[in-house]
């Protein structure tokens, strides 16, 4: 008992440091297709350098709720741009008819032109229901306007 209660104490405490230092990055509206589509308005945060955290609401035929983290491992340079690279994780939540918890492992490509923001986001992974688990996918894309 007192070990678990020494470990939620010190997860607290991490956490709280974490968050007390983020910045908001930008505030969008996203839309995506293949099994994963829907339309979301969305927050994107900094948390640390090169380590951003993302939250989502929307619609995908249910009410989904999603958070995400990525970092920021290289850059691309495409036709003088330099576009990031940011692999990261992302967790969905569907409410309505049925339950659905999808795990995501996502790659984001994003195009800055101050002061917005243009994104594409693949993603594999799985999705688990009532009914079962399934293999899956989708492409998001979005705008925000960066602060």
């Amino acid at each position: 008992m007192k070990k678990t209660i020494m470990v939620l104490v010190v997860a607290c405490v991490l956490v709280s440091s974490l968050f007390a230092s983020f910045s908001f990055r930008s505030l969008g509206v996203d839309t995506g297709f293949g099994r994963h589509g829907g339309l979301f308005v969305s927050a994107d945060m900094e948390v640390a350098k090169d380590l951003d955290v993302y939250a989502r609401i929307g619609y995908t035929g249910n009410f989904n709720v999603s958070a995400g983290v990525q970092y920021k491992v290289a850059y691309i340079d495409i036709a003088k741009a330099k576009v990031p690279f940011k692999p990261g994780l992302q967790l969905d939540f569907n409410f309505g008819n049925v339950f659905v918890f999808e795990a995501l492992l996502t790659a984001e490509f994003s195009f800055d032109a101050r002061p917005f923001t243009a994104f594409v986001r693949p993603g594999l992974g799985l999705s688990t229901s009532k009914a079962g688990t399934a293999f899956n996918w989708g492409v998001e894309t979005g705008v925000a306007y960066l602060f």
